[in-house]
């Protein structure tokens, strides 16, 4: 009786482990790659104005590209908690988006979520 307790153990924990490892490749499989990210937070009206803009030069364009996972994400909300991170997701991770095109002065930042491309948050400023 006790060895097939033990068995009948060792095959769930087994089985857990084999849907797990599942699961997180076919997660990681249909994450937004960095291109990506860029590539939709480039084709919002707000940075398609900025790179249409007649005084825009592309040498002076700086685009970063953060990757904040679900463990970082959780850390910031609660490292800074006066801080609206609600349109953050709890169990995935986000795009962080950065544009800096000078000039005339575009600050543009986009959080885009990684599993379904929706741009989250987008906050712009125009300095000139």
């Amino acid at each position: 009786m006790r060895t097939n307790l033990e068995k009948l153990i060792v095959i769930f924990i087994v089985s857990v482990f084999a849907l797990t490892s599942i699961t997180i490749l076919i997660v990681q499989d249909n994450s937004l790659t960095r291109e990506e990210a860029i590539e939709i937070s480039r084709n919002t009206p707000i940075v398609q104005e900025a790179l249409n803009n007649p005084h825009t030069r592309s040498e002076m364009m700086i685009i970063e590209a953060d990757y904040w996972n679900a463990t970082y994400i959780r850390l910031s909300k609660e490292r800074q908690p006066n801080v609206d991170w609600s349109f953050l997701p709890d169990d995935h991770g986000v795009w962080r988006i950065h544009w800096d095109i000078t000039p005339p002065g575009y600050q543009i930042l986009h959080f885009t979520d990684e599993l379904t491309g929706q741009i989250l948050y987008e906050s712009w400023f125009i300095a000139g």
